[in-house]
């Protein structure tokens, strides 16, 4: 199964680029942060071959999840919020079925409270406490030199206290750049997982296709879960 990650920055522009990555069949579940809005509702990711998960339209949501319609998946409700989308999937393995929980989750950067946000603890509660597989794609606007800022600030700190005492593990490889404007270059974009789904986490990497946004593109797969790699096309592309 194919991820990709990414705060689109609200932009048309990088919310059109990512419909080309999906439309050529490069990702079967996106978690997106700071969505394409109008008028409250998540815009752009219509007929894609999928469906958006995300809040009540009316809360200018900054998270989203989208998840091709072959994938097996039900949002969790009493998990989504403004900053924070969940999203159970079920999938074949082996002789039977396992259950992952994925996430998008925001951390703004203005925010009076030092991360993690209680929508995103009540996410990691929620799996630890039913012994759930789960993987967040957040954008932590935290910075710290564990994963390769270029410094270390008191949201860095806090974020990281966090992740050690929750047993949370950080799935970053290299030292790529997530988010990159004119003069600034830095590591601000976290994939984080449980230990039962570390192992099974391949080929994470920060993409050198261009996203439209000062954000790049994370990818990675998820090995031994079995989906339809059926390729949507867009009727609008075809002759």
């Amino acid at each position: 199964m194919r991820f990709l990650q990414i705060n689109l920055h609200h932009s048309k522009a990088a919310t059109a680029a990512l419909c080309q990555q999906l439309a050529e069949g490069k990702a079967d579940i996106a978690l997106i942060q700071e969505p394409r809005l109008y008028k409250g509702r998540t815009r752009g990711l219509n007929n894609m071959g999928g469906t958006v998960y995300s809040v009540a339209p009316s809360n200018n949501a900054r998270s989203c999840v989208y998840i091709r319609d072959h994938v097996n998946a039900l949002p969790l409700l009493e998990l989504c919020s403004r900053d924070a989308t969940a999203v159970r999937i079920t999938y074949l393995y082996q002789e039977g079925s396992k259950e992952l929980i994925i996430a998008s989750v925001y951390l703004p950067y203005d925010s009076d409270e030092p991360p993690p946000t209680k929508e995103m603890r009540d996410i990691i509660e929620y799996c630890f406490s039913r012994k759930k597989q789960l993987i967040i794609g957040c954008d932590a606007n935290a910075h710290r030199i564990l994963w390769v800022s270029t410094g270390t600030n008191p949201r860095g700190e806090s974020l990281m206290e966090f992740l050690v005492s929750s047993n949370l593990n950080i799935l970053n490889h290299g030292n790529e750049p997530t988010f990159v404007v004119c003069n600034r270059k830095e590591v601000i974009d976290l994939t984080l997982g449980t230990n039962n789904i570390e192992n099974l986490v391949s080929n994470w990497h920060v993409s050198d296709e261009p996203s439209l946004s000062d954000h790049r593109y994370i990818c990675f797969k998820i090995s031994n879960i079995t989906v339809d790699q059926t390729t949507y096309r867009n009727p609008k592309r075809t002759n």
